[in-house]
């Protein structure tokens, strides 16, 4: 489990969600997941040896088994876990891109989703997204895969938007990096698999209310805030080396003129303001009449993503910790 540094006083503990908003239970194939898992690492040619060794370390699908424990089939449970995989090594190995490549990876993923087919000499994460559309065609209607498409879509559109912050080694203000990063953790997509875990596509006039989004970006916030607890001291270890500037608590810390304690401090505040704006808003749900009960489950297995990857830090992972992968291209043009 990672720590925090000596001179932070607030225990890592308190960065949770309320305790009813955590998953009762595993989801009942994640060690068949977890061997598929370690057959994507090994397809990860474009990683040296030991780096495909790191992530299997990192044991990224088990993020996805605590978040997704009721799923209607083993294939889901697999198409859930291979796309947190490629959510999370797509941001990994391609975050620092120019925004120009970054747009062009945008795109051809995509189409790729879309049944464009993948060439031999395309790279594996380009082979792996191909995967999930051909698996989400078979499983989903046409509307889900337009919806997923829109978030990876505006996840890829921003990572250039906080790479920028890195390769300059600056900064960003507070509303900056609470607006990026809301959308580069990549939970607006997670999100999308709770239809998939319990075959339950909510209509549009469902998904569009003002209050299910707002939902969702207090998840995507929360996450970030969990994220930058648990990785401050790793993030403070590489803030020279590999511009690991954008954790929110050195934000805090260079916008208000904090100490680190005291920054921390403030994370957990906004953390809890935003736990208990998300509690009022999921515990008193608007009137969606005859699909009420479909709403209230949807919503709260929402939750159950985001508490999944408090408990997945705490207790699966040494990404943050002696196994995350350092060696990343800042372009995929030659000179």
């Amino acid at each position: 489990m990672p720590s925090t540094p000596a001179s932070v006083t607030v225990p890592l503990s308190r960065f949770r969600l309320p305790t009813r908003y955590y998953a009762d239970g595993l989801c009942p194939h994640a060690d068949r997941v977890q061997d598929t898992y370690y057959r994507w690492c090994d397809s990860m040619t474009h990683l040296s040896e030991a780096d495909r060794e790191k992530y299997r370390n990192q044991r990224l699908t088990w993020a996805a088994s605590r978040g997704f424990p009721h799923p209607r089939s083993p294939r889901r449970a697999v198409l859930i876990g291979l796309a947190y995989t490629w959510m999370t090594c797509f941001d990994d190995y391609y975050g620092l891109l120019p925004s120009h490549e970054l747009d062009s990876l945008r795109r051809r993923s995509v189409d790729l989703l879309y049944g464009a087919p993948a060439q031999d000499s395309d790279p594996p994460l380009h082979h792996s997204i191909a995967e999930i559309g051909r698996m989400a065609a078979e499983l989903m209607p046409p509307v889900w895969l337009d919806r997923f498409a829109a978030t990876v879509d505006d996840f890829v559109s921003y990572l250039p938007l906080e790479g920028a912050f890195r390769h300059q080694r600056r900064t960003p203000s507070i509303s900056e990096n609470t607006e990026i990063r809301g959308h580069t953790i990549a939970i607006l997509m997670a999100l999308r698999f709770v239809d998939v875990e319990l075959d339950l596509v909510l209509p549009d006039e469902v998904e569009d209310h003002p209050v299910l989004r707002r939902i969702d970006i207090l998840l995507a916030q929360l996450t970030v805030w969990q994220n930058d607890a648990y990785t401050l001291e790793k993030d403070l270890r590489q803030a020279d080396a590999a511009g690991e500037n954008i954790n929110m608590v050195l934000t805090l810390q260079d916008q208000l003129g904090l100490s680190l304690d005291d920054a921390y401090r403030e994370l957990l505040r906004i953390h809890d303001a935003d736990v208990a704006e998300l509690v009022q808003l999921v515990e008193n749900l608007p009137d969606f009449g005859r699909l009420q009960q479909d709403v209230e489950t949807h919503v709260l297995h929402r939750t159950y993503v985001v508490s999944a990857i408090e408990s997945w830090y705490r207790l699966d992972t040494p990404r943050y910790e002696d196994a995350w992968v350092e060696d990343y291209p800042t372009s995929l043009i030659t000179p």
